[in-house]
């Protein structure tokens, strides 16, 4: 999943959170990236969703997140944030 729409207005990104939060699923990524790495980025909203819903989920959950991603900047960012806040 590229990461290839930086004219997402901010209605559809909040949407799209919504929806995400309700049930995220790791067959459907986010698809109202604005690639500005924001802090409530859409996919890390997805993945944290994931994590969640995944509880009992460890670092294997990153990687097959990760595999998902095929933009090399947003796999770098998503990479990062998520052992950050999963640290926490």
């Amino acid at each position: 999943m590229y990461c290839d729409n930086p004219n997402v207005t901010e209605e559809e990104k909040e949407k799209e959170i919504e929806r995400i939060k309700k049930n995220a699923s790791i067959d459907e990524p986010p698809s109202a990236c604005c690639r500005s790495g924001c802090a409530n980025c859409v996919f890390i909203v997805w993945a944290e969703a994931l994590a969640s819903k995944l509880e009992n989920s460890g670092p294997e959950i990153i990687d097959k997140i990760m595999k998902t991603v095929d933009d090399p900047s947003m796999r770098a960012f998503l990479e990062m944030e998520l052992r950050l806040r999963l640290k926490k």
